[in-house]
């Protein structure tokens, strides 16, 4: 009986797509069994477990590539972000979105006012609590936030969620990631 020295040559790009076409049907000692009848060389089950293992990776990755340039997915993902946006717009209303400047509202009385007219308009998400959630995590992310949720901050200091509100309108980008961006990761 002769000792095998050294290790078998590294397999071709034919054996290996022999060898990945049966990964997810066969077991390794079944696709050592279908090896038999083939060119390719004679390979132990620790071979065929690194190929699996190389495979498992490759595949997830290939897997993730597929949905970033996925045309239904990048619809998806744009409409979540006009949603959000949309919301930011409802929730703050368009006459305070363009006449906001912090200066112009000095006085305590104004302040509440602001403050009580921001939490009104949370009602109107009542039957949509999936895009309230999303927005409210995504503001929780805005820098100017510092994680501060949108419902304290609105009694503490309307304005600025008055300011972080426009800048994510202005931007038209999302920061963070909601359960609603977590689909697609």
């Amino acid at each position: 009986m002769f000792k095998k020295i050294g290790k078998a040559a590294e397999p071709t790009a034919e054996e290996l797509e022999f060898i990945y076409s049966m990964l997810e049907q066969l077991s390794d000692s079944e696709i050592i069994d279908e090896m038999q009848n083939t060119p390719y060389p004679l390979r132990t089950t620790g071979f065929i477990k690194r190929r699996r293992r190389e495979f498992a990776a490759a595949k997830k990755i290939l897997e993730k590539n597929v949905k970033i340039d996925d045309p239904v997915v990048n619809e998806a993902r744009r409409q979540h972000v006009v949603r959000v946006i949309e919301t930011a717009k409802t929730l703050v209303g368009k006459e305070l979105l363009d006449t906001y400047d912090r200066d112009n509202f000095d006085s305590p009385n104004e302040t509440e006012a602001i403050s009580e007219a921001l939490d009104n308009r949370l009602e109107y998400f009542d039957g949509i609590p999936e895009l309230l959630d999303a927005f409210l995590r995504h503001f929780t992310y805005e820098e100017k936030a510092n994680g501060q949720l949108y419902g304290d901050m609105i009694v503490q200091d309307p304005l600025k969620a008055i300011e972080i509100c426009r800048l994510l309108i202005l931007r038209g980008t999302l920061l963070g990631e909601c359960s609603i961006c977590k689909i697609w990761h």
